[in-house]
């Protein structure tokens, strides 16, 4: 399989376990250079089998979570650095089907991507069109995960924001990239695989320390942005009243889960960002 000589990858590990060597090999092999940021407090075996696997990684750190805009932005650093023109960026937990590694980039260079700073893939199969003349639509805002970011643009704008660490560090990213008259483009022809939290029944629950970055980010997402993209946030406004009223009525640590909520919302108003330090 060909690798592209202008695209890195980067991907953020933190505590995987075997699968991620499965994902990994999804689209490592259609890259040129594979670089690993593993955020985990202590060293795992699949770090060592993905080395072993794949000749063509650099990792980049490991011992410490430094968090995911951070880990984003040593990744951008060093593709520069290394020459190459677009950075992909994985989560451990995302990864392509078949062909559509190939096929996405085939659509990323035929494409005028001149004012382009991130081309994205679909996050959900349900809204993949195959047969269109125009694989790329515009959009306001893509996640992160099996993002193509077009490099030097991406640090023009300064890169990603590492006071939020975690959460709403995609949405920040694109938002500030609008700002400079940058593009996104959205391929609607592939969708990536990616797993949100955990399921129960059918709802998607996470951890308690999550929801306190994704409160507190919000909040200040939405103080930061808003004017510019009224629509974005009337609607987030109301998926994520929904959303942490289910942590909450169906999370298994509720009290845990409204102290971090609280926290959140407390560390927002006297603006302490960066990586959460225990309160409780």
């Amino acid at each position: 399989m060909a690798t592209h000589k202008k695209v890195a990858a980067v991907v953020t590990l933190y505590n995987p376990d075997s699968r991620v060597v499965e994902y990994v090999s999804s689209y490592a092999p259609n890259v040129d250079r594979l670089y690993i940021v593993d955020n985990s407090e202590r060293i795992h075996d699949v770090l060592s089998l993905l080395t072993e696997q794949l000749p063509h990684i650099t990792l980049l750190h490991q011992g410490t979570n430094i968090g995911m805009a951070k880990a984003l932005n040593t990744a951008l650093h060093r593709a520069r650095k290394d020459g190459y023109e677009w950075l992909m960026t994985f989560d451990q937990d995302t990864f392509f089907d078949n062909s559509d590694m190939t096929m996405f980039l085939s659509t990323l260079f035929a494409s005028d991507t001149t004012r382009a700073a991130i081309v994205s893939p679909l996050h959900n199969k349900k809204f993949i069109r195959r047969n269109t003349a125009a694989p790329l639509i515009a959009a306001e805002s893509v996640m992160t995960s099996a993002n193509a970011v077009h490099i030097q643009k991406a640090l023009s704008v300064g890169g990603f924001n590492e006071t939020l660490f975690i959460d709403e560090v995609d949405h920040d990213f694109c938002f500030r990239l609008a700002q400079h008259r940058y593009k996104i483009l959205l391929d609607q022809t592939i969708a990536v695989n990616h797993t949100l939290g955990t399921k129960k029944n059918t709802v998607t629950l996470y951890p308690p320390e999550r929801l306190y970055y994704m409160l507190r980010n919000y909040l200040y997402l939405r103080k930061h942005y808003r004017t510019e993209h009224k629509d974005f946030f009337q609607k987030r406004d109301r998926y994520l009243l929904k959303f942490f009223t289910s942590q909450l009525l169906y999370g298994e640590s509720k009290i845990q889960n409204m102290k971090m909520m609280v926290q959140g919302m407390m560390d927002y108003r006297h603006n302490i960002f960066g990586r959460r330090e225990d309160a409780f």
